[in-house]
């Protein structure tokens, strides 16, 4: 088999078997890439030892079953390493076998682009953030309760050289200054909030009025 046609094979069976664990394809793509497989087998068959055949088997076995039943990733891994192996050991020269191992890669890596056309599988649904995290969706909850924090006064808990703890209400919160140290006890009002940053500005202490001493008669 020529090296551009055997590399050929392997792009598309290995795009499609990918799909196959990416996509709701009905086992439509699956069979395709199986098939694609088997053609590029049969063209190698007798070529050399049979041992590729075993360890591209073993490979496509550990795909599967790390996209059916444990999903994350690892016997995948193991696994289209072993396909690779397998599919190069068989090719007539370092050439075939640059182009096959490429190909191999190749369409593992633009697999996802069948994800444009096809319905992603349920576990894939559980790992993608479909919604955006933001006030409408509700994901923010945290961010808009220490936004609500903005201009509250409360008291710094531990000395602020510049980060520390305060305490607004009956919460604690980790808290920076612009740079300068705050003491332990300082009242301290918080200025701006980002994520769950919260910078503070120590509160200066109005001047107690004394009562005036009034002069005997």
């Amino acid at each position: 088999m020529m090296g551009a046609g055997s590399a050929l094979l392997v792009f598309f069976s290995a795009f499609l078997l990918a799909a196959e664990i990416l996509a709701k394809s009905r086992g439509l793509s699956g069979v395709a890439g199986l098939l694609l497989m088997g053609w590029y087998v049969g063209g190698h068959w007798g070529t050399t030892s049979g041992w590729w055949l075993a360890a591209l088997l073993v490979g496509m076995g550990l795909v599967i079953l790390d996209g059916k039943l444990l999903q994350d990733g690892t016997l995948a891994t193991i696994g289209a390493i072993l396909v690779l192996v397998g599919l190069v050991i068989p090719t007539e020269n370092w050439l075939t076998g640059t182009l096959v191992a490429f190909a191999w890669i190749t369409g593992l890596a633009l697999s996802p682009l069948s994800l444009k056309v096809l319905p992603k599988r349920d576990w894939l649904e559980k790992i993608v953030l479909k919604f955006a995290m933001s006030n409408d969706t509700g994901y923010s909850s945290l961010n808009r309760n220490y936004r609500e924090l903005v201009g509250l006064e409360g008291t710094a808990l531990t000395d602020m050289r510049p980060s520390g703890t305060i305490r607004i209400g009956n919460g604690r919160f980790s808290a920076v200054t612009n740079g300068h140290w705050v003491q332990k006890g300082a009242r301290v009002r918080v200025l701006s909030v980002d994520g769950v940053k919260i910078l503070v500005e120590t509160v200066e202490e109005p001047p107690i009025n004394l009562p005036k001493k009034r002069d005997n008669p």
